[in-house]
């Protein structure tokens, strides 16, 4: 019974020598397989020892060799348990790696979209901006492209004013020249008249290539003008004469302009003619307003022109309608061709009222501009007009 003892002893520890020499060796089993196999050995041999010790008789040893070999039994138990959860816990890691390097590969993906889209946004960007600079560029060529032949438009205006006024000057001086050979005084005041409607129209376009504003007229000083050299023209001296000048309306187009300057014209030849031959003591007055009036919620231009003679009132104004000058039946045209209506009033001598509707600062009439001359032929004879 001992040897057998021995022998058993003998076995556990020849196996214990051959199993440890593989622990942590590259090609030997992992440690909770060698702890496994050590505790299935020791349950082995506890087994067998209390089964010797019970066929002894000791029951005591028994005992004993069987509480070791239950103790090494929940030990292999426990290992294997052990075992698992290493098992698992490596599974456990290994699935997070593998979900780190996929979360990994993702971010990375959406880094290098992000990088293409930079990169294309910054790309269209370029082009985006290389297209506007060129647009730009196209832009300030076509501004000064576009100023050059405005400023050679505004020379060319002025060189047409320029020509016209001289062309109306030598119809001036032509004038003048067969007035002088006229014998008939009638016929010589006729010629004059004519030559100084001819004059004011030659001081628009005077005013007009005199300044860069090439389409208004400044009627302030176009008016004074007109007024003082038809002064001049009838010998009445500044000293002598009261004319006053009222121009609120400062700035006009000069379709508008041309026609108020030959109504303007005609009215102050008139009071020239007519109004001042009878004054006695009083001192010649010559009032001419222009300014801008709402009537009834309506824009309008109103001209005045006043003298301070016996004054003539409308309705004798009408009754020599048939037979009416040429002076009158041009107001009359050029009043309606500006779509304005007048009156005359009898009120410290003669008071002419017009009033212009005041559209955009230029009136047209039936589609066509004004400011162009025309001659209309009617059954009276010639009549000068602007279309």
């Amino acid at each position: 019974m001992k040897s057998t003892y021995l022998a058993i002893v003998f076995l556990f520890c020849w196996t214990l020598s051959h199993l440890s020499p593989s622990i942590g060796q590259p090609n030997g089993l992992p440690v909770s397989q060698l702890n496994a196999n050590k505790y299935n050995l020791l349950v082995e041999l506890n087994g067998q020892l209390s089964q010797l010790a019970e066929k002894r008789g000791d029951f005591k040893q028994a005992l004993h060799f069987y509480r070791l070999q239950i103790a090494n039994r929940d030990s292999v138990f426990i290992e294997a348990k052990n075992r698992q959860l290493a098992e698992l816990e490596t599974r456990y890691q290994t699935r997070q790696k593998e979900e780190n390097i996929k979360q990994l590969a993702t971010t990375n993906a959406l880094q290098k979209q992000q990088i293409w889209i930079g990169g294309s946004s910054l790309i269209l960007m370029t082009i985006l901006l290389a297209t506007l600079a060129w647009f730009y560029r196209r832009i300030q060529l076509s501004r000064t492209k576009i100023q050059q032949q405005a400023d050679q438009l505004a020379l060319m205006m002025k060189e047409l004013h320029h020509r016209v006024k001289n062309n109306l000057a030598i119809v001036s001086s032509l004038l003048k020249l067969q007035s002088n050979r006229l014998k008939d005084e009638k016929a010589i005041q006729a010629v004059r008249v004519g030559q100084q409607r001819v004059e004011a129209m030659a001081l628009i376009h005077q005013r007009l290539y005199q300044t860069d504003i090439v389409t208004t007229v400044n009627m302030r000083e176009y008016l004074t003008d007109l007024a003082q050299s038809l002064m001049q023209a009838y010998d009445y001296q500044p000293a002598e004469f009261d004319l006053q000048l009222n121009i609120e309306q400062q700035d006009l187009d000069v379709d508008m302009a041309m026609p108020l300057g030959l109504i303007v014209n005609e009215l102050v030849t008139n009071a020239f003619k007519y109004a001042y031959g009878n004054l006695d003591d009083k001192r010649p007055m010559l009032r001419i307003d222009l300014r801008p009036e709402a009537i009834a919620s309506q824009s309008s231009i109103i001209l005045e022109v006043q003298d301070n003679g016996p004054g003539i009132n409308q309705s004798d104004w009408q009754k020599k309608g048939a037979k009416a000058s040429f002076g009158k039946r041009l107001i009359a045209s050029l009043s309606e061709q500006l779509e304005g209506e007048f009156e005359l009033l009898k009120q410290n001598g003669t008071l002419f009222r017009l009033q212009i509707p005041h559209i955009h600062a230029q009136v047209q009439r039936k589609g066509k501009p004004l400011g162009v001359i025309e001659i209309q032929q009617s059954k009276r004879g010639m009549l000068i007009g602007l279309s």
